[in-house]
């Protein structure tokens, strides 16, 4: 179903459960801006009454049990359910408390393979998710019933950034900006090494590799035909574009702005220009700001230091981002 068409069925019957919930959140490929949506993951913080509306709009012919392969799942902490007369679009609830909030929303936002990927990484840590909730322990054995550990403790996971900080990730990827690739960049390059480590020292750069990586680029375009093809700048730069986009985190800059960026290999202008109109967005400001300075002033660590070509970049608007004078 299109988006716009389910964002429709979905406000219709957040209208019903609303009122009978502490907390509602819509999840999965919604919350993920995709185009087009299958169903629609709900979480909710609710009591058994929520159960019994539900039970009532059934009779009623509201809403039918969803059909899975000739089967229903209609338990007290999840149940699947459609309008009846659009039997084949599900809704899907999903119960939180407030103390695995963070982690259930987390969850059932996704994409499946994102989630594989970050609890296998957090199966190498002291935490384990058991029965929708974080457990934290040593000397953890995977029995038949699952993880289990001597000296396990419930963990309390009240938001998403609680999630991401014992994933180990210091900032919340939005989103629309998760997956496989986004979890492993950002656990690569995280500065903690193991979740809830001490601080970290300010992180520095290792620019010595890029005399070598200029000497090498410029005796491949000396010679024809290579001249002015496959421009590449260092591996830095095209780790910050990718930074920038995960962080920024909105749909029109993850799927527009760094496809354009790897189709032209992430050239010094499509740099610049993405810096300073993302310091010119005003309803990003606040969030990007801080990060888009840090950048700036990296990029200009990296040109003032080592001279690579700047042809084509507006060298005055990353110096007004990085000093903050940009409107």
């Amino acid at each position: 179903m299109n988006r716009a068409k389910a964002l429709e069925l979905t406000e219709k019957m957040l209208g019903f459960l609303q009122p009978h919930v502490e907390r509602i959140e819509v999840a999965g490929s919604v919350r993920r801006l995709a185009d087009s949506v299958k169903d629609v993951e709900l979480v909710a913080i609710f009591d058994d009454h929520l159960l019994t509306v539900l039970d009532d709009l059934v009779h009623q012919g509201v809403i039918i049990k969803a059909n899975y392969n000739g089967s229903n799942r209609w338990g007290d902490k999840y149940r699947g359910f459609c309008f009846a007369v659009y039997p084949d679009f599900k809704f899907e609830l999903f119960r939180a408390t407030s103390t695995n909030w963070g982690y259930i929303l987390w969850l059932r936002t996704g994409p499946g393979d994102a989630n594989i990927e970050a609890v296998t990484r957090l199966n190498k840590t002291q935490y384990r998710a058991i029965d929708g909730y974080i457990f934290r322990g040593s000397n953890w054995q995977n029995l038949k019933k699952g993880w289990r550990a001597d000296d396990m403790e419930l963990v309390d996971i009240p938001d998403e950034q609680a999630m991401f900080e014992i994933l180990g990730m210091p900032l919340v990827i939005e989103p629309s900006a998760r997956s496989v690739q986004a979890y492993r960049h950002i656990a690569m390059t995280s500065k903690r090494q193991t979740p809830h480590a001490p601080k970290a020292k300010p992180q520095t750069y290792d620019y010595s590799f890029l005399g070598a990586h200029h000497a090498q680029r410029n005796e491949y375009e000396s010679h024809a035909p290579n001249m002015w093809k496959h421009r590449q700048l260092p591996q830095w730069i095209r780790e910050t574009q990718l930074e920038i986009s995960l962080l920024a985190g909105e749909r029109v800059i993850l799927r527009d702005k760094v496809r354009e960026m790897r189709a032209r290999q992430a050239d010094p202008e499509i740099i610049a220009k993405y810096i300073t109109e993302g310091m010119n967005a005003k309803h990003r400001q606040e969030m990007l700001q801080p990060l888009l300075r840090a950048y700036a002033l990296r990029f200009l660590q990296g040109v003032e230091a080592h001279g690579f070509d700047t042809f084509g970049v507006d060298m005055e608007a990353i110096r007004a981002v990085a000093t903050h004078h940009a409107t």
